[in-house]
């Protein structure tokens, strides 16, 4: 073992952390997929659930030859996706969620930003008045694809929340 590796060892031991070459499995997203594919360009990134574009600043340091679509239906939040990301020319913003077909939807807007989730369709709207909801228009996937000529998408990223309002 060389000096260098005994003295890392000796300071991973006395002070009880691990030292990293390169960062473990699971923390960066770039790394991981320059890893686990070498050959793979993502060209066409799809960030359904962008909220304020955090995660779409990552996939454009990360992925340099990609372009971005950033599909966020609440319209405060998409404004501030518009002023984070819309000035740059790899992202396209939509204001829009997916689901199994083309439909209005309700969106029920309780709590932060990255909480907000779509009204269960299947039943009534609440009667409290005090829970405020905003219409937003839902489109397929399959659908958005056809219409912008999109024959492949490299890496979807979805993070929506599933929440399904009970009373």
């Amino acid at each position: 073992m060389s000096i260098k590796g005994a003295a890392g060892k000796l300071v991973e031991k006395v002070t009880g952390t691990r030292i990293y070459r390169s960062l473990p499995f699971g923390i960066d997203l770039g790394q991981d997929i320059s890893k686990l594919l070498p050959m793979c360009r993502f060209e066409v990134v799809f960030d359904v659930g962008a909220n304020l574009g955090q995660q779409a600043k990552v996939f454009l340091h990360e992925f340099p030859s990609s372009h971005v679509y950033c599909f966020e239906p609440v319209s405060s939040t998409y404004r501030q996706l518009k002023a984070n990301l819309g000035h740059c020319k790899r992202v396209d913003c939509y204001q829009l969620a997916f689901g199994s077909c083309k439909s209005k939807g309700e969106m029920v807007l309780q709590g932060s930003s990255d909480m907000f989730f779509l009204l269960d369709q299947s039943k009534e709207k609440p009667m409290s008045h005090e829970i405020p909801t905003e219409p937003v228009d839902i489109v397929t996937l399959d659908e958005f694809c056809r219409t912008k000529g999109i024959d492949r998408i490299n890496y979807l990223k979805i993070d929506t929340e599933g929440g399904i309002w009970r009373y």
